[in-house]
């Protein structure tokens, strides 16, 4: 398989056991492995207890542990069907934020496809073929 400069591809890296072997797989084409040397290592940092400390709070590791928990996020679905085959759908959801999205064909089959977020609360989904189903956004 030849690939033109601006053809768009996918890759997956699979990272074996030995931190310093990178494996890169590209569909249709061999296998290459490459060996990264890896460099000095570099001062200690702060832990996050003690960047904790540094912005003014004051307790022990267990007070800076239970500070992590934020409040409760929107645990709920938001699902949006396109009832007709398209090859892009246009999503607006008003949930003002760049939600994650699950597609599901009409035969109730999960499906990828190209998303893009133009804003908060609108999603492009580009589609090989039309097609109907449902998103879904968490």
């Amino acid at each position: 398989m030849t690939m033109q400069p601006d053809e768009p591809f996918r890759v997956r890296v699979v990272v074996p056991s030995e931190p310093s072997i990178v494996r890169v797989v590209i569909p249709a084409q061999p296998a290459v492995t490459r060996r990264v040397e890896r460099g000095d290592i570099g001062p200690s940092g702060l832990s996050a207890y003690q960047v904790w400390l540094s912005l003014g709070h004051v307790g022990s590791m267990s007070d800076f542990i239970v500070s992590l928990k934020g409040d409760p996020g929107n645990a709920h679905t938001t699902a949006i069907a396109q009832p007709s085959p398209s090859a892009v759908w246009t999503l607006t959801h008003g949930l003002n934020r760049y939600p994650s999205v699950t597609l599901v064909d009409t035969a109730g089959d999960q499906f990828l496809a190209d998303i893009s977020f133009p804003d908060a609360n609108t999603i492009t989904v580009r589609l090989a073929a039309p097609t109907a189903g449902t998103a879904y956004l968490n």
